[in-house]
């Protein structure tokens, strides 16, 4: 049995006073991946976050594969539904 394990690898960049970008990168040890990985890992989530009008904030969320389901659940938690935690 292959043992491997993941990093997560969050940023966040200041692009100006109405602009952050956040990214969320792993990485696995113990695995040869068959492609060529960018430095700091296999990207997973990319958000923008803007300043909007009315003390608001937009946000853009970029993702792969199974993390569609964390974006609506954060989208419905941002509108004020009470979710329940994941178990």
């Amino acid at each position: 049995m292959a043992a491997y394990r993941d990093t997560y690898h969050p940023k966040s960049r200041r692009v100006s006073n109405s602009l952050i970008e956040m990214t969320l990168q792993m990485t696995t040890e113990g695995m040869t991946s068959l492609t060529k990985l960018p430095p700091g890992g296999e990207y997973l989530v990319a958000l923008d976050l803007e300043r909007a009008p009315g003390n608001k904030t937009k946000v853009t969320w970029y993702s792969i594969r199974g993390w569609t389901d964390s974006w609506e659940r954060n989208k419905q938690w941002s509108d004020g539904k009470d979710l329940a935690c994941e178990a």
